[in-house]
């Protein structure tokens, strides 16, 4: 069984701090230019909880350089919160979108380690729903690691 508390330490020492220097949502639109404004300049610690949690469904309108750079940040969130929304959303993500040619081989390991535990701790249990998104989510995320 995987440990919350070593799994949160491996995110961490996986994921460097750094600022995206690119665009953080790129396309041009109300909601794309808030993330933005709430986004730029900061490294995934610097998120607050509570913008994770109020806008726990936008990793998909991040571009390919801050998914990268702000992805730990909803995961962080997600493993100390599994029963709140943010956990269910990202393991959606996970299986709706594969990783970037920017995740390391670790960074890959980590996110599907991440998956795992969140998926047998969300205050369900493995459903046949869990099993299958998992599935999918080791799918995608495997053929990049």
């Amino acid at each position: 069984m995987i440990h919350r508390e070593r799994l949160v330490q491996t995110l961490e020492a996986t994921f460097p701090a750094h600022i995206c220097t690119g665009s953080v949502a790129p396309h041009d639109c109300l909601e794309c230019s808030d993330i933005r404004r709430a986004l730029d300049g900061r490294s995934w610690l610097e998120v607050p909880d509570s913008y994770i949690r109020d806008n726990c469904d936008i990793l998909p309108l991040l571009s390919t350089e801050a998914r990268q750079a702000f992805l730990p940040a909803w995961l962080r969130h997600a493993l100390l919160q599994p029963t709140e929304g943010v956990a269910g959303m990202m393991l959606v993500h996970l299986a709706l979108q594969p990783p970037s040619g920017l995740f390391t081989g670790e960074q890959i390991r980590v996110v599907l380690e991440a998956a795992v535990w969140l998926s047998g701790n969300d205050g369900y249990g493995m459903d046949q729903v869990a099993v299958d998104t998992l599935a999918d989510i080791r799918r995608i995320w495997r053929t990049r690691a």
